[in-house]
């Protein structure tokens, strides 16, 4: 379908009308691009990000000489390198449809198309994310295939000390819902991304503080839950999941395939995955670079649609995600209690 990448049937102020709603419902629901450093890829510059990252200067452990300046150092630094991937969805619309059909399809569908594409930039940034070399694990487990026990308090207090021994940063600011790319400031702490199947057991924990009950609620972003041991917790249905992983284990008190077993099966793994501020680097859903949503109409005929019978909503956008200080994220797999 090449001959999709054209706006040929909607007018230019249609256009931005679709661009910017697509953009706005695609930027509210990708929450965790909105936690990611914005490094956009310039145009005609190829499909690379060449990005670095300065260390922090030594501390001093002297005063200095009454009559000698401080030795100079060499500042270090680490680059990376991550290459954008292209990714896209499209649906077919008919004649038909557009002429009898009592709903708003297009508009319906170009909601769709936000979702999707919120979706994908999501999972893109899961699969950079969960590949953390900073690990702990559930129960008395000491690889995935041993977890054995719940998210605990104390595996949250032992995450909150590596990452603040870590020189990690707490999250003041994360990127505004919209199609312009602009920050705006949140409560400071770190932020823990998981799976929905996580909450019964986020309940249980001492000290948490549901939504509701937050001094600033309206800050809340969508999939946030609650607060506990110094962490935000957004939970998403597209989070990771190691279905059946823990398979040292055979057991009905944790979920197996996202559901309560029936018998003795091997646990699922679900990550949390804790973050500080600029411990990683997304091209974001936003800017110059952002989705282009692609909307055909029926009726324009072509050489391979010669009556003009079908159309389609279409986006297309590329992703890309990369940790840039692993100290600065954690990952704490566990496994949920079967309720």
């Amino acid at each position: 379908m090449d001959r999709l990448t054209v706006f040929d049937s909607i007018t230019p102020a249609n256009r931005i009308y679709a661009s910017k709603r697509i953009l706005t419902i695609a930027s509210r629901l990708d929450v965790t691009g909105r936690y990611a450093t914005v490094d956009e890829l310039p145009a005609n510059m190829g499909d690379t990000l060449n990005l670095r990252r300065y260390q922090e200067w030594p501390e001093v452990t002297a005063p200095m000489s009454e009559y000698l300046n401080p030795e100079s150092f060499i500042p270090t630094y680490e680059d990376f390198q991550v290459t954008v991937e292209p990714y896209g969805q499209s649906i077919r619309l008919t004649s038909k449809i557009a002429d009898m059909h009592q709903d708003p399809v297009g508009k319906i569908q170009a909601d769709r198309a936000a979702q999707s594409a919120a979706r994908t930039a999501m999972k893109v940034d899961f699969n950079a994310l969960k590949a953390g070399t900073n690990v702990s694990f559930g129960g008395t487990g000491t690889t995935r295939l041993t977890v054995n026990g719940a998210i605990t308090n104390n595996l949250l207090k032992g995450t909150l000390r590596q990452l603040e021994n870590d020189g990690a940063t707490p999250i003041t600011r994360r990127l505004a819902a919209g199609p312009n790319v602009a920050t705006e400031p949140v409560p400071e702490g770190f932020v823990m991304f998981g799976h929905v199947n996580h909450l019964a057991d986020l309940e249980n924990l001492d000290g948490w503080v549901p939504v509701h009950k937050y001094a600033q609620a309206n800050s809340a972003d969508p999939g946030e839950k609650g607060a506990v041991e110094g962490f935000r917790c957004i939970l998403n249905r597209d989070a990771p999941v190691f279905l059946a992983a823990a398979t040292s284990v055979s057991s009905t008190a944790f979920l197996s395939n996202k559901g309560n077993p029936s018998g003795a099966s091997y646990p699922d793994v679900y990550p949390l995955i804790a973050i500080g501020q600029d411990a990683w680097s997304r091209v974001p859903l936003k800017g110059k670079n952002a989705i282009v949503p692609i909307v055909l109409n029926p009726g324009h005929p072509s050489i391979g649609d010669v009556m003009g019978r079908f159309g389609a909503v279409s986006w297309w956008a590329y992703f890309a995600a990369v940790i840039t200080n692993q100290a600065w994220i954690h990952r704490v797999e566990v496994a949920a209690t079967a309720l």
